[in-house]
């Protein structure tokens, strides 16, 4: 995978931010196999996953715990990692849009600058924990954008006072959230923006991936959301892992599982062998 470490002036944010992009390159293994794969072909537009990380970290994480450049490399899609901060994803009350800038203006940029496709059915968004409820929220609200959302051990519901359980008091989520403290948050919770997906855009729903061991603390919340989204008529995939497994281990075979599901439809990436 080519590598690129990019700082630029968003518009959005109003101020310099980074991000990380991995390319797919011929492996040795191709080269040594001649096998004839068109990496370099003016014509090519590869898929493309906008992949989230959790708060109290970096995309980094990404990469130190889980295998995930091998994978897409397989896969010959390209990967993105943005910069939020402990943002929720969200755009914050008292702050930086960066719901706006991960829906709207990174795609742009990543589209003009970068050989990836622009149709829905190529385009990608998934993350960890707070980064699986980004990924939710913006692909739920962006549904005519992104084809396939993943959730990895994902806070699924932000109206069951888990962010109050988790973030009290090392987080400021009045600064995140309009009214914090009197939940009147609505219109960042999961079950209206299920509502507003299907009648906005009932033609254009994503598919959702969820994955969540059993013995996690969000492993009801997850079967909750699973039935609300059911009953919309998401196709959905729920992974239900048993194993006793540590949390990054249960991130790389999950990261594995998702980008198998993303390739799973054949006529959703474009072929770049000939």
């Amino acid at each position: 995978m080519a590598n690129f470490n990019i700082t630029y002036f968003s518009p959005c944010l109003r101020f310099n931010t980074s991000l990380k992009v991995f390319v797919p390159t011929p492996s040795v293994d191709e080269v040594m196999s001649k096998r004839t794969i068109n990496y370099f072909h003016r014509d090519v537009k590869y898929p493309v996953l906008y992949l989230l990380n959790d708060v109290y970290s970096d995309s980094s994480d990404w990469l130190n715990f889980t295998n995930i450049m091998r994978y897409a490399q397989e896969k010959h899609i390209v990967v993105v990692l943005p910069s939020v901060g402990n943002s929720f994803y969200q755009d914050m009350y008292k702050g930086s849009r960066y719901k706006t800038y991960l829906s709207e203006e990174l795609p742009k940029f990543i589209e003009r600058y970068f050989p990836v496709s622009k149709e829905k059915q190529n385009t990608f968004i998934g993350g960890v924990s707070v980064g699986g409820y980004g990924a939710l929220n913006i692909a739920l609200n962006r549904p005519e954008k992104f084809g396939k959302v993943f959730s990895i051990a994902g806070l699924l519901d932000l109206d069951d006072n888990s962010i109050n359980k988790i973030y009290k008091n090392q987080i400021d989520l009045e600064s995140l959230f309009e009214n914090f403290k009197n939940n009147k948050h609505y219109n960042k919770n999961f079950t209206n923006q299920i509502n507003i997906s299907v009648k906005e855009f009932l033609n254009q729903k994503p598919n959702i991936f969820l994955s969540c061991k059993k013995n996690s603390s969000l492993y009801q919340m997850h079967l909750e959301y699973l039935d609300k989204l059911k009953q919309n008529n998401f196709e959905t995939v729920f992974e239900e892992n048993k194993e006793e497994l540590d949390n990054w281990s249960f991130c790389d075979k999950s990261i594995e599982k998702a980008l198998n599901w993303i390739a799973s439809d054949e006529e959703r990436i474009l072929k770049i062998t000939e």
